[in-house]
């Protein structure tokens, strides 16, 4: 984990990824894979693959490649990034920086490979558990399921589950460096 300073302290700084498999993307309603977590970071909530960005990653991309393989058994192929969101726990003075990768075309069937995700499947917009997402996370979701691109920033007291505010940007072009 890197050391930053922020706001006349030290910080700890670090990057994840959230693969976003999306299937049917050209229909009014695609799908989207979502599994249901059970780490203590996310714990009861239902998220895209994911994980932290480790030393092994080349990439961003290439960690949300590898983390959505190892997390589904699917390895994507087509990719683009779509999202960027923030985390800021102000108690534990981390930012957690999350690159949302978007796949609409892979390799390899859905596996349950990872016991922290439990009950991947697809779900249409409209039978998302969006009251399962953390705070902050249906707002992005649903604009880049539309076309859109955005950052978010999310503002944490305690934890992950004490929000005090989300800001959303976004785009209609891609903000991000390829």
């Amino acid at each position: 984990m890197k050391k930053i300073k922020k706001n006349g302290g030290t910080w700890s700084a670090r990057h994840a990824t959230l693969t976003l498999f999306v299937r049917d993307y050209s229909l009014n309603e695609p799908y989207v894979l979502l599994g249901l977590n059970v780490d203590k970071t996310v714990h009861g909530w239902f998220m895209p693959p994911g994980g932290l960005v480790e030393k092994i990653d080349k990439s961003i991309t290439g960690s949300a490649i590898r983390k959505g393989f190892e997390k589904t058994g699917l390895k994507a192929v087509s990719v683009k990034k779509v999202a960027e969101v923030c985390v800021t726990v102000l108690k534990e003075k981390t930012v957690t920086t999350a690159h949302v990768i978007m796949c609409t075309s892979w390799t390899g069937n859905l596996e349950e490979k990872d016991p922290n995700l439990q009950g991947s499947k697809f779900f249409s917009i409209s039978k998302i558990p969006f009251h399962m997402l953390p705070t902050g996370e249906s707002d992005w979701m649903l604009a880049v399921l539309s076309g859109k691109y955005c950052t978010v920033e999310i503002t944490c007291g305690t934890n992950r589950k004490d929000v005090g505010g989300v800001a959303n940007t976004f785009f209609s072009e891609s903000p991000f460096e390829d």
